[in-house]
């Protein structure tokens, strides 16, 4: 797992909550670039994904191939993580549970 990356997009999704869309990779907004956690793995890691499966890409480079549903998909997120993030009634509310999402899949290794 690379928590080196995993751990710059929750920094990144703190500190610009409005850019979080986890509806959907990457998308332009009037507030610039919104992505969800596979996205923004792409962007931040600077490395070439032209032409490639942006999710394929993101589970690669972040070193999760065959695990990454638990991540990249709200409706598999714990049911704690999935409720708080459907609930959540702000771009800030959503990217602070984002982030709480990231970081316990990193304390449990990416099991949950």
């Amino acid at each position: 797992m690379n928590t080196k990356l995993l751990l710059e997009i929750k920094k990144h999704i703190l500190t610009h909550p409005k850019q979080l869309n986890m509806g959907t990779w990457m998308t332009k907004t009037n507030c610039g670039t919104t992505c969800c956690i596979a996205g923004w793995a792409c962007l931040l890691s600077k490395e070439l994904y032209a032409n490639t499966n942006v999710w394929r890409f993101a589970e690669k480079i972040l070193d999760i191939e065959g695990e990454s549903d638990r991540l990249f998909h709200t409706e598999d997120w714990p049911t704690k993580y999935r409720n708080l993030y459907y609930d959540a009634g702000s771009s800030e509310a959503r990217a602070k549970v984002t982030a709480d999402r990231i970081q316990h899949y990193i304390d449990t290794g990416g099991l949950e």
